[in-house]
């Protein structure tokens, strides 16, 4: 028999929700930028980019139909945090080292390899965004919260509108797009921290069954859960920050090339490279100008 879910019970979720709601969007705006850059491309891209994006997480939410059969669906969600914050870090890492190893380099990319590419580095992080709205509404109905399908969305919506006014109006001026997605992907963390230990009381992790071992270990015992997100994010501050990944991808993505300057404007992603003595200013991976080149460079 199904009992009404206290106010206090239904924090952690509605929380993991906002999570999401910040990481999507943050992610969405991160990685439209980088396709633009990948593929020097136009409003094209950005159309098949928000496309792919309604379409494979409305596929997510479809495949979330499956969720009130699930025998622990706080374990699931649980999991499906630590995904929403690992996965973007991964897809701007691998559009720009991958672009080069995929497609010849400088050669124009047509609209079939532009769809098929963007669609598989979207994919992963769809998939899970929308299948956890769905898990989160059986969360909420299963516990008897009438209203459950209504505060998920409106505890997305919320993390939606927070992530866009950080990313346009804060973050995208300081940060470059890996350090600027370790925000979001911190939280979620944290969410799903606060989501583990609110379960520990009615032992609803303690019966998971995962047959990844690393995620098993963590979410089947409290203090190992802990343990592992802990790690996790240090393992994420340490790939930010300390292993300057934005450099090392960037330096992947203009090979044979040394990247001077780089960095982000409100307007695109801006690099400064040199080789064989010539300069090169990029933007959204168009090359605006070179020098030497008088003329052109008066012309600008």
């Amino acid at each position: 028999r199904l009992r009404k879910v206290s106010p206090r019970s239904r924090l952690p979720v509605l929380w993991a929700l906002a999570g999401l709601g910040m990481a999507s969007v943050m992610t969405q705006l991160a990685l439209m930028r980088e396709l633009l850059c990948a593929f020097a491309g136009n409003e094209m891209v950005l159309g098949i980019a928000l496309g792919l994006w309604l379409l494979l997480t409305g596929l997510g939410t479809s495949l979330g139909r499956t969720a009130d059969k699930l025998r622990n669906p706080l374990a699931v969600l649980f999991t499906a945090q630590i995904l929403i914050a690992v996965i973007p870090l991964a897809q701007v890492f691998a559009v720009r080292a991958l672009r080069n190893v995929v497609f010849v380099r400088g050669a124009e990319v047509d609209v079939t390899g532009t769809v098929l590419s963007a669609a598989v580095l979207l994919l992963p992080f769809c998939i899970v965004a929308g299948y956890t709205l769905t898990l989160a509404c059986s969360i909420l109905n299963r516990r008897g919260d009438a209203s459950g399908a209504g505060r998920v969305y409106v505890a997305d919506s919320l993390g939606s509108v927070a992530g866009g006014a950080l990313f346009s109006f804060v973050l995208v001026r300081f940060l470059d797009h890996i350090a600027l997605l370790a925000v979001p992907a911190l939280l979620n963390l944290a969410a799903a921290a606060w989501l583990g230990r609110s379960r520990r009381r009615e032992s609803a992790l303690n019966s998971l069954s995962i047959r990844w071992s690393g995620l098993t270990s963590a979410a089947t015992n409290p203090l190992r859960r802990e343990i592992f997100i802990l790690t996790l994010g240090a393992g994420i501050s340490a790939f930010v920050w300390f292993a300057h990944s934005d450099a090392l991808s960037t330096s992947l993505q203009f090979p044979g090339q040394n990247v001077l300057f780089r960095a982000n404007s409100p307007y695109g992603r801006l690099v400064v490279t040199e080789s064989g003595g010539q300069t090169n200013f990029i933007e959204n991976g168009i090359a605006v100008v070179s020098t030497p080149n008088v003329e052109q460079v008066e012309e600008t």
